[in-house]
C-alpha cells in the first residue's frame, strides 16, 4: 500500500507542476502486441502480459519541451483482464548495496518516465534534446537532416543526445559544434560537427560565413555485431543571405563522402562521394525549408548524375 501511495504522489505531483508551468499540451498513445517473450538464454515463452499501451503527454512553454511516459502492459484471460504493474514498482535498497549504486538505479527508474526533454530550436545559439531523438538536423543537412529513429517504438525509450553550442553565445562567434548520438549507451551512429567563421569581424553579411565539418560513424544494419562500419564526412559552406526576426535564408555548398571502414578488400568500390547546393531557412518562424540540388557518385549501384532535391518544408510550430 505504501508504493501505491508513493507512485500516486509522484503522478500527483507531476501533473501539478506540469499544469503550473506549460502553456501547451499534447497526448500521443502507441500500442503494441507481442505473443512471446525471450529471455537472456534464448528461451522464448508465451508473454502473460502481450498487450502493451504507453501514453505520451507531452508539455511546452517557450523554448522548453517535455514528453513523458505512461507504459501499460495487460493480458487478457478468461474474460478478464490482468495488468502488470511492475514497471511503476519503485527500487529499494537491497542487501550489500552501495549507495551510488542506489541512487543509480533510483536516477535510472525515474528518468524511464521521460521520453525527452528538449530545449531551443535548431536555429538558437543553443539547444539540446536528452532522450528519444526526434527531427534531428546537423548543420545544413549534408549526412543528418530531419532525423528520427525508424526502429524506434513508443515502448522502447533510448537515451540519446543532439545539441548545438554556437560560440556567439560565450562570445567566440569564430566557433561553434554540434554533437548527436541516437542512443549513449547502445549507439548505432554518433558524430558531430565544428564549424569558423573566419570572417567573424567583418562588418558585411560575410561575418555569417561558415565552414564546417560534420563527421557521422554508424553501424550496418546488416552486421550490427560490427561497432563501426561507415563513416561519412562532409564538408560545408555555409553563407547567410537575409535574417530578422522570423525569417532567414541562406545558401550552402557540401561536399560528402562515405567510406566502409569495415571490408577494404575493395576499397575503391566501397566510398560513393558527392555534392550539394541549396537554399534553406524559416519563413514566419513558422516552417522550416531546404530546396537543394544534389549528384551522389555511387559506384555500388551506378547511380550518377544530378538530381534535384526534394522541396522538404516542416512545419515547426
Amino acid at each position: 500500500m505504501n508504493k501505491l501511495k508513493k507512485i500516486i504522489l509522484i503522478i500527483a505531483m507531476t501533473l501539478f507542476v506540469t499544469n503550473t508551468m506549460v502553456a501547451k499540451v499534447n497526448v500521443d498513445m502507441a500500442m503494441n502486441y507481442q505473443s512471446t517473450s525471450e529471455d537472456e538464454k534464448g528461451k522464448v515463452t508465451a508473454n502473460e502480459y502481450p498487450f502493451s499501451v504507453v501514453f505520451l503527454p507531452s508539455f511546452s512553454k517557450g523554448s522548453f519541451f517535455l514528453e513523458l511516459r505512461a507504459p501499460f502492459s495487460f493480458g487478457i484471460n478468461n474474460n478478464s483482464i490482468s495488468f502488470d504493474n511492475s514497471y511503476y514498482l519503485i527500487p529499494e535498497k537491497e542487501t550489500g548495496e552501495s549507495e551510488f549504486s542506489f541512487i543509480t538505479k533510483n536516477l535510472t527508474y525515474y528518468l524511464s518516465f521521460i521520453n525527452y526533454i528538449k530545449y531551443g530550436y535548431d536555429w538558437n545559439d543553443f539547444n539540446f534534446t536528452f532522450g528519444t531523438i526526434r527531427n534531428a538536423t546537423i548543420g545544413d543537412g549534408a549526412i543528418i537532416y530531419h532525423y528520427r529513429d525508424s526502429d524506434f517504438v513508443a515502448y522502447e525509450r533510448k537515451s540519446g543526445l543532439k545539441f548545438k553550442l554556437d560560440g556567439n553565445l560565450i562570445n567566440l562567434g569564430y566557433v561553434g559544434i554540434e554533437g548527436i548520438s541516437n542512443d549513449l549507451f547502445n549507439s548505432d551512429f554518433y558524430g558531430g560537427r565544428v564549424f569558423v567563421r573566419p570572417f567573424y569581424k567583418s562588418s558585411s553579411m560575410l561575418s555569417e560565413t561558415q565552414l564546417g565539418l560534420t563527421v557521422i560513424n554508424y553501424n550496418s544494419v546488416n552486421s550490427p555485431s560490427v561497432d563501426v562500419q561507415y563513416q561519412s564526412l562532409a564538408l560545408d559552406v555555409n553563407q547567410l543571405l537575409y535574417k530578422n526576426d522570423n525569417n532567414s535564408i541562406s545558401f550552402y555548398y557540401d561536399l560528402i563522402s562515405e567510406i566502409n571502414t569495415v571490408d577494404t578488400s575493395n576499397f575503391e568500390d566501397k566510398k560513393s562521394i558527392g555534392w550539394r547546393v541549396g537554399l534553406n531557412g524559416r519563413y514566419l518562424s513558422k516552417m522550416n525549408y531546404n530546396i537543394y540540388f544534389k549528384s551522389i557518385t555511387d559506384p555500388t549501384v551506378d547511380n550518377k548524375g544530378v538530381d534535384l532535391g526534394e522541396n522538404l518544408v516542416q512545419l515547426i510550430s
